[in-house]
């Protein structure tokens, strides 16, 4: 596969209605996925990552961007769908807190773009399967499911109870 075969058109932007948002539209586990493009520091190639011994298998390691260690994450084993197949992964999308600090890397097969969606057009979440999506837009990919990173991503920390304190895993956030 050639660097050529891994770029991703991106539609010109458009002007953005009062009401719309901007979402980065992906592929992971074979579904659409979106969530906040405000919340995307990065995209980029997916980078080496050491495993971890004891640790979910949604997690696939950490890496080194740049001096941040931040978690390699497969989001399908979180929602118990089949791992992802390494040399599917083309894309790592590094989503932050709200205030800008690498939080995870998300691995995706496909990343489709940065759309502008309008509230109005936004639809209930597809199914229960997965807890983190909070509603749906139709994409010419199809179905995309919308997930609030707000409550992902405390999903991802291992080793802490809900008050935050240690529970004996290590942690890897």
């Amino acid at each position: 596969m050639s660097d050529d075969d891994l770029l991703v058109p991106v539609e010109p932007p458009r002007r953005l209605t009062p009401s719309a948002e901007r979402f980065v539209v992906f592929t992971a586990g074979g579904q659409l996925f979106a969530f906040s493009a405000a919340r995307l520091l990065e995209l980029g190639e997916v980078p080496a990552w050491t495993p971890l011994p004891r640790v979910p298998a949604w997690i696939l390691g950490l890496a080194n961007l740049r001096g941040d260690i931040v978690a390699v994450v497969d989001l399908g084993p979180l929602w118990r769908r089949p791992a992802a197949d390494p040399a599917q992964l083309t894309r790592l999308l590094l989503v932050g807190s709200p205030g800008g600090q690498p939080v995870a890397g998300l691995v995706a097969e496909r990343v489709w773009g940065v759309v502008p969606v309008a509230a109005a057009v936004l639809l209930p979440p597809l199914d229960g399967a997965v807890p983190e999506a909070v509603a749906a837009f139709d994409h010419p990919r199809g179905v995309v499911s919308v997930l609030d990173l707000d409550r992902l991503l405390p999903a991802l920390t291992v080793g802490r109870s809900p008050a935050g304190t240690p529970s004996g895993v290590p942690s890897v956030f």
